[in-house]
Parts: C-alpha cells; sequence; structure tokens
C-alpha cells in the first residue's frame, strides 16, 4: 500500500523464470527491455507499469493471487506476443482513468478492481466484473485520511457471476494489497474518524439473478438504479444514495458486522435475511447479523415482503418506518428498535426480540384486513399487559386480522382480552401463555412452540388448532375433553407434549402425525387414551399415569421413553401394546417408573432396549409388573441394561421384573444382553436385572459385570420357569466387576442352553486378561435350591491372573437336577496376586468330560477347590490337577 518503488534500469536476459515476492512495489516503465522467452511471476506485491515495450514483446507475466497489478498510465497494452496472465485473487489497480482504455473492459475470473482515481467517462461504458470486487483505493503513505473514489453515472457495472464491492480481504492470507483500511471506529458514518477510500457507485450494477456482496470495513455508497439480484452484506457500510438504490427484487442480508444505512432514502426489497427452510449461510444468529440503520435526522420507509416465509435476525434501529408486504411472514429476530410507524399490508410481521419504540403510540401500528402481526411480550423492549392494551387501543386494525404473542422464555402471560377484529391467534416463543375461556376465539389457533394453558372448554369446540415446532400444552378439568380431535397433524421432527397437571383427563380422538411426530406425557394427573394412535413418532411418559383401554393406543413404530430427567411415569397397558423400543433414562434413586401389562395381553418391543442414564452416581429404576406379557424382539441387536460412562464415573440401573407373568427376549444367535456397561472406580452401585416369573432369554452373549465399576452386576432368574438360551455367558470379564448368575427368591428353576436352544453354553468367569486392579471382586454361578437343567461346553474360572492387590473370587455351585460340562478350566491363572475358584457339586446327577471329549483341569495357574459333597458325580476323563 506504500506508493515508493524499486525501478530498474533494464530487464536483461532470456529464458529466465524471475519471481517477485515482498510486499513492495516494483515499476517497469519507461526503460530498455531485451529480456525475452522468460516467465515473471508476480507471487507478492505490486508490480506497477506504464508502457507495455518495458515488458519486452516475448515474455510472460503472471499476476499471482493477492498480487496486484497496478496500470499507471492511459491505454496499457502489452506488445508483440507478451502475455499478462492475472490469477483468481489477484487484484488490477487504476490510477488513471482511462488504465485500460476508453472501451468496455472485461475484468478475468476472481480478479479485483482497485479505483485509485475516479472513472467518469462522458458516454456509456461497462465494466463486466467476474467474481472478483470493486473498491476504492488509497495508499498507506498518503497524506490524506480519507478519499471518495467515483464511478461516474455514465458507468454501468455488470456482474458475470456473484462478486463483490468493498475491499477484498477474502483471497490469500493477507489479501490484496488494500492500502488504507476504511474504518468507522463507532459504526457511525458521521462521527468519529473515517479512514481510507470510499467508493461511490452513481451508475448501474447489472446482471440479473447475481447476487453482490459487500466486504470490507470501508463505505460503499450505490446511487445507481441497479438490477442485479439479491445483496449480503458482511463487513463495513453499504449506504444507499438514491431511493431504492438496491434491487427491488431482491433479498438484503446483513451478516457479521456489516450494516446497511439507508441514509434518509427510502428502500423496497423482496424480502429480508435468510428463506425459511434454506440452509443459513453463516453469520445469522442473534447479535451476529448485522443490522439495517438509518444515519439521517429524516425517517426512511424500509419495505420488505413476499410471499415466501424469511426469518431476519439484524438489527433495525434509527429513524425508520417498517412496512410489510406480501402474502407470507417475515419474523425478525433481532433489535428492532427504530422510532417510527409499523404497518401491516399482506402476510405476517413477527417482531421476536424486541418492540420499536413507538409500537403503541397513537397511528404509529397499522394492520390492514387479513394480515398479521405478532409482538414480543415480557421482558425487556418487550410489551407488558398495559402495552397489549394500548397496542389494542391506539392501532389500526381491518377485518380478520391475525395476532400473535411471541413469548420470552422467563414470562408467562394471561391473556384476558382477544382483539375484536382477531380471526387467528398465533402463540410462539419459548415462553408461557395462558389462554382462557372467552366469548369467541378465533377460527385459527396457531402454537409454535412453548407452553401454551388453558381449561376445558376455553377455545370453543370447533376452532382447529394448529401446531409447529415442539410444543407443551397444558390444559386442566376432569373427565374428557375434545382436544384431540382439534389438534391438526403433529408436526414433524418435533415434540408435542401434553401436560395434564394434577387433572384425570381421558381422550377419545386420535391423535395424527408421521413417523418423526412424537408425543410425550407430563403431569401427575392420568391421561387415558380410549383410541388407537395415528401418530408414527416416539412416545415419552414423562411423568405421571397413562392408561390405555384400546390396543396400540401408543405408535407402533416409534420407541417409549419411561420417565425424562428425574421425573418418573407409569404405563398401564390394557390392551396389546407393539412398539419400536424401549428407553429409560431417569435419575430417579427413590422411585421406578412402572409398565404395568394386564393378564393375558403383551407389550412387544421390536427393537434394543436401553435403560440407564450417564449422569454420574444416577440410579434409573425400570419396573414391569402384571398378569401379562412383556416380549422383546431384537435379533442381532442389543439389550443394554446400563449405559457407558467414563473415568471415576459410574451409574446404577434396577430393572425389576418380579412382579411379571411373562418375560421373553428373543436376540438371536448374534445379540447381546449386556448387564452393566462401561464404568470406573464406583464399588458401590450394582447393576440388577431381575426377571419375570416365566421368563425366556436368547442371545448370542449374555455379559453380566462387564467393565471396572468395581461392584457385582446381577442377572436374577424369576420364580417360575426360565429358559436361557446363549452361545456364551460371562460373569466378571470386565477388569473390576463382578458378575452373578442367580436366583431372585427361594422358587424357580432353570434351563442353560446354546442360542438355538439344543448345544452347549461356555461359561466364563473372570476376565479374559491380566486384571492389574487392586478392587476385590467375586463372580458368583449359584443355582442351588433350585431344579437346573445345565448343558456347558466350557467351564472356564480364573483365565486370567491378578496384576496388583486385589482378590478374584469365582464360585460355582450346583446341587440339583442335571449338570453336564464336557471341560473345565478352574483357576487357570495366578498372577502375582490371589486368584480363588471353587466348584461345589452338592446333588443332582453331574456329568464330566463329554463321553471323553472334554477334560478337566484343576488349578493351572491359581487356587481352585473342588468340593463334591452330594449327589452322583460321573466322569469321562481325568480329573487333572496341575501346577496351582
Amino acid at each position: 500500500g506504500r506508493s515508493s518503488t524499486l525501478k530498474p534500469d533494464a530487464l536483461v536476459g532470456s529464458n529466465k523464470t524471475i519471481e517477485q515476492i515482498g510486499n513492495g512495489l516494483m515499476e517497469l516503465s519507461g526503460m530498455t527491455t531485451t529480456l525475452s522467452n522468460s516467465t515473471y511471476t508476480v507471487s507478492q506485491g505490486v508490480l506497477r507499469v506504464k508502457d507495455g515495450a518495458s515488458l519486452g514483446t516475448d515474455n510472460t507475466f503472471v499476476i499471482g493471487q493477492g498480487a496486484t497489478l497496478e496500470i499507471a498510465a492511459p491505454n496499457f497494452a502489452p506488445v508483440g506476443t507478451t502475455t499478462i496472465t492475472q490469477k483468481w485473487g489477484s487484484g488490477e489497480r487504476w490510477n488513471v482513468e482511462d488504465a485500460r482504455g476508453t472501451g468496455n473492459y472485461t475484468l478475468p475470473e476472481g480478479v479485483t478492481l482497485q479505483l485509485n482515481t475516479n472513472v467518469l467517462p462522458t458516454g456509456p461504458r461497462t465494466i463486466t466484473l467476474d467474481g472478483g470486487s470493486i473498491e476504492a483505493f488509497l495508499y498507506n503513505d498518503s497524506v490524506a485520511q480519507a478519499v471518495f473514489r467515483y464511478l461516474g453515472p455514465n458507468v454501468t457495472v455488470d456482474l458475470a457471476s456473484d462478486s463483490f464491492i468493498g475491499q477484498n480481504f477474502y483471497v490469500g492470507i493477507d489479501g490484496v494489497d488494500a492500502g488504507k483500511e476504511g474504518s468507522y471506529p463507532d459504526l457511525q458514518p458521521n462521527t468519529g474518524t473515517v479512514n481510507g477510500g470510499i467508493l461511490v457507485v452513481q451508475g448501474a450494477i447489472t446482471g440479473s439473478g447475481k447476487t453482490l456482496t459487500k466486504i470490507g470495513r470501508d463505505m460503499v455508497i450505490l446511487a445507481g438504479a441497479n438490477s442485479y439480484g439479491n445483496t449480503v452484506v458482511d463487513q463495513g457500510i453499504l449506504r444507499i444514495g438514491a431511493t431504492d438504490a438496491l434491487p427491488t427484487g431482491g433479498i438484503l442480508t446483513t451478516r457479521f458486522d456489516g450494516w446497511v444505512d439507508l441514509n434518509g432514502f427510502n428502500q423496497t426489497v423482496a424480502n429480508l435475511g435468510t428463506k425459511d427452510g434454506d440452509p443459513s449461510p453463516g453469520g445469522v444468529g442473534l447479535g451476529y447479523s448485522g443490522a439495517i440503520r438509518n444515519s439521517a435526522y429524516t425517517d426512511s420507509v424500509l419495505t420488505a415482503g413476499n410471499a415466501d416465509n424469511y426469518t431476519y435476525m439484524g438489527d433495525i434501529t434509527g429513524n425508520i418506518s417498517f412496512q410489510k408486504e406480501g402474502a407470507g411472514e417475515l419474523k425478525l429476530g433481532g433489535t428492532t428498535l427504530y422510532n417510527g410507524t409499523t404497518v401491516v399490508n399482506a402476510g405476517i410481521l413477527h417482531l421476536a426480540n424486541t418492540a420499536p419504540v413507538n409500537l403503541t403510540a397513537t397511528g404509529y401500528t397499522t394492520v390492514a384486513a387479513g394480515a398479521g402481526l405478532i409482538v414480543p411480550y415480557g421482558g425487556t423492549n418487550r410489551l407488558d399487559d398495559a402495552g397489549v392494551d394500548a397496542l389494542r387501543t391506539n392501532g389500526t386494525f381491518g377485518a380478520n386480522v391475525i395476532i400473535g404473542f411471541d413469548v420470552a422464555d422467563t414470562y408467562s402471560y394471561t391473556y384476558t382480552t382477544l382483539f375484536p377484529t382477531a380471526s387467528g391467534f398465533i402463540k410462539a416463543g419459548p415462553g408461557s401463555i395462558h389462554l382462557p375461556t372467552v366469548a369467541s376465539w378465533p377460527t385459527l389457533i396457531s402454537l409454535r412452540g412453548g407452553t401454551t394453558s388453558f381449561v376445558p372448554g376455553a377455545l370453543g369446540t370447533t376452532e382447529p388448532i394448529d401446531l409447529q415446532g415442539s410444543n407443551t400444552i397444558v390444559w386442566s378439568g376432569v373427565n374428557t375433553d375434545d382436544l384431540f380431535a382439534r389438534i391438526s397433524p403433529l408436526p414433524a421432527d418435533n415434540t408435542t407434549t401434553f401436560d395434564v397437571g394434577a387433572n384425570n383427563l381421558a381422550v377419545n380422538t386420535a391423535l395424527v402425525g408421521g413417523l418423526t411426530s412424537h408425543m410425550a406425557k407430563r403431569g401427575t394427573g392420568t391421561l387415558t387414551l380410549n383410541v388407537a394412535a395415528g401418530y408414527g413418532g416416539n412416545t415419552t411418559i414423562a411423568q405421571g399415569p397413562v392408561v390405555t383401554t384400546v390396543a396400540d393406543a401408543l405408535s407402533t413404530t416409534g420407541i417409549l421413553y419411561m420417565g425424562s430427567g428425574t421425573t418418573v411415569g407409569t404405563l398401564t397397558l390394557n390392551e396389546d401394546q407393539t412398539v419400536a423400543g424401549l428407553v429409560s433414562a431417569v435419575n430417579n434413586d427413590t422411585t421406578p417408573s412402572v409398565i404395568d401389562i394386564a393378564a393375558g395381553k403383551k407389550l412387544t418391543v421390536n427393537g434394543p432396549v436401553t435403560l440407564g442414564v450417564a449422569i454420574d452416581t444416577a440410579h434409573t429404576r425400570l419396573n414391569v409388573t402384571g398378569g401379562g406379557t412383556l416380549e422383546v424382539n431384537n435379533v442381532g441387536g442389543t439389550f443394554a441394561v446400563g449405559v457407558p460412562m467414563g473415568t471415576n464415573l459410574d451409574n446404577q440401573v434396577t430393572f425389576d421384573m418380579s412382579a411379571l407373568a411373562t418375560f421373553t427376549a428373543n436376540l438371536g444367535a448374534t445379540g447381546l444382553l449386556k448387564i452393566g456397561d462401561t464404568g470406573d472406580n464406583a464399588n458401590v452401585r450394582p447393576t440388577n436385572m431381575i426377571l419375570a416369573a416365566d421368563s425366556t432369554i436368547t442371545a448370542g452373549t449374555i455379559t453380566i459385570g462387564p467393565s471396572s465399576h468395581g461392584v457385582t452386576m446381577n442377572l436374577k432368574l424369576g420364580s417360575g420357569t426360565n429358559v436361557i438360551n446363549t452361545n456364551t455367558l460371562n460373569l466378571g470379564t470386565g477388569n473390576r466387576d463382578g458378575g452373578a448368575f442367580i436366583f431372585n427368591g427361594a422358587t424357580g428353576t432353570v434351563t442353560l442352553r446354546d442360542a438355538a436352544g439344543t448345544g452347549r453354553v461356555n461359561v466364563n468367569m473372570g476376565n479374559a486378561t491380566t486384571q492389574n486392579t487392586g478392587y476385590t471382586a467375586s463372580n458368583t454361578f449359584d443355582t442351588t435350591g433350585h431344579a437346573a437343567d445345565l448343558l456347558i461346553g466350557t467351564l472356564a474360572t480364573s483365565p486370567a491372573g491378578r496384576g496388583a492387590a486385589g482378590t478374584m473370587t469365582n464360585t460355582f455351585s450346583f446341587d440339583n437336577g442335571t449338570l453336564d460340562i464336557a471341560t473345565i478350566n478352574m483357576a487357570i491363572a495366578m498372577g502375582p496376586n490371589t486368584s480363588n475358584s471353587t466348584i461345589n457339586l452338592g446333588g443332582g446327577t453331574v456329568l464330566l468330560g463329554a463321553g471323553g471329549t472334554g477334560s478337566v483341569s484343576l488349578a493351572t495357574g491359581a487356587n481352585g477347590t473342588l468340593n463334591i459333597t452330594g449327589g452322583t458325580v460321573t466322569t469321562s476323563v481325568d480329573i487333572g490337577r496341575n501346577a496351582g
């Protein structure tokens, strides 16, 4: 950005490669050049040229990205076969008006034009911009602090592609050498210190459908009749110098710290911000979306809106009146503290954050017939009760208007009086609003988020209720309510929560919705569902009782969530119900969520079961009770009683089906039932799965105690018939966990087979790798006192040693029924610390060795004890005692 130069006397040589680096300025002019057949690359800095002859007649000059070609004389052009290639992201600086002659000129793709002069031709002239920028330029060492650069009214800038205007710092690490950076320290163009160049475009900018983006902290003034597409302002100030200087058919978007100055002129645009549903372009969040202001002392009218719904998150402040047109909804989510009038001629204007300064003043707000206005309620710069009354009194409202409230998240509003001409009501925002009984409600009620409460009959009996987004609906009363009959389909990809409070309500109309339309219930009162569900998403019983009186009153294609946070839910099924999964992630150490299944009825879960919450010391409790059946079908999938935790963290799950008649789980030959999950150093919080009276489990693997909680995890068998079909049963195979396969009470029988239901099961007690821990762990397989039919392939205990001070104890006990074991590998490894294994055979029939095909090895490397105190023991192989 300096005007000082390095100027050689001559360029000589042939077949040379020359590279210019550094941020300085090299001038090639007025010299004798014998350089030939060579390449000169400007990788950094500036190359100034005045005459083509100084570049030679058969050379190649390359202006690289971030470098600049400065033309300091009129009508510049290379001579002979010399060429100049300008790379994308490079700059071209004009020090004279006719640097490229007096005709039209097209900049190479991605090249930025810097004006170190005015361009004020007397006749028409077109400059075509193709992805670069046009910016004003002022040398850093200029004595002038700021300067205007003009593109005159006879100059047309045509956009061949989406392009930029303003100082281009978007290319390279440092961008194109831009000279003095434009800046407005207080972001007010009429005060403070102004630096750098100010570009004034007096002619038209054309390019149908092309987007012009203002970049850099400088100011650019547009004063022509512009007809390009959309306008984006990312940085600095874009000031208009005439009414409708921005294209009236384009979208205006401000982002980051860019803003538009209306400068006392009126401006109409097709819309503001981003079309709802389109990808966010970035830089459009609250407080990060620029602004539209008016630096003049007289009001400017800003008009926006078309048939589409848009959201603008920037600020609109100062002496501005706002006018909404078009059938769509325009949501203004920034600071809308403008001083002028608010007029809604069509569609809906949604003021989501702040109220204009004079919104409630006499004559300042007009809503035409059929149009709508949503105002912010509750909080700083938002309306309160008095403000709503003043708006109703002092504003002008046509027939059949739509009125809405955007309620702040910390404010609950009691609405007592409707606007007399309102035909529609909209609740928006995350806060809470109460709707009382009034004489006549609008024919349209739309709930768009947050919490809405009312009593039965408050909204009349026929008006439809449109739902958008995630809503919580609180209604009070007793017996029945026709609410569900009036709700539109539950919105996709959102959860609609019905909060009954302490009231008992029954509904007789199905909720309708797609596969991603979710329903939740809250409140301590009972919600009774007397009709089959018509929605397809998930169901959350977050709090209190839900009772079903018909089959599939809940979605059959969604997941059933029991409880939420620290609150528990109760589901009473009086008829069959199918769901796509079962989850409980509650943290409540004292009260379980409950699923009660009536006798002869079934809850079918066709998908995964996941119980537990990843919160340290959390306790998730789920009880399944009743005379019916819980059936889980998830072939090849997972049944998880416990969820993963991190270092020094643990959680606990109690899954109790002891009061349930029947339980079946079919995970297939490759599925996994896991009791306990990853955790660390807890030592106090065991996870328990307690089976129903009659239970059948089929899984490829059952793992009890798979990690490092340092406590015993338990599978407790039911009081009736237990059939466990699994290829592998792992007890305490984690680093610190223990596992127990035991009965929950004094009654019950068990049959143990592989996943096919006919073959042998491999039973592993203890970790397969060295357990380097000081924790004490124990693993128990105990069927004593119960009739058992156990067909085991390999029983392996202590398969790895203990590498630290803790002890490992494995105990296998049997005394009733039939025990058939092919191979015993007991007390295999010891390590430097104690590992004890005991097999107690106290009765029944015991068969060892599988007819000579197996083996029995005791105490291979650790401490092992075989106690035979009763029953009949038959072995077809030798019982060997090794080095242990």
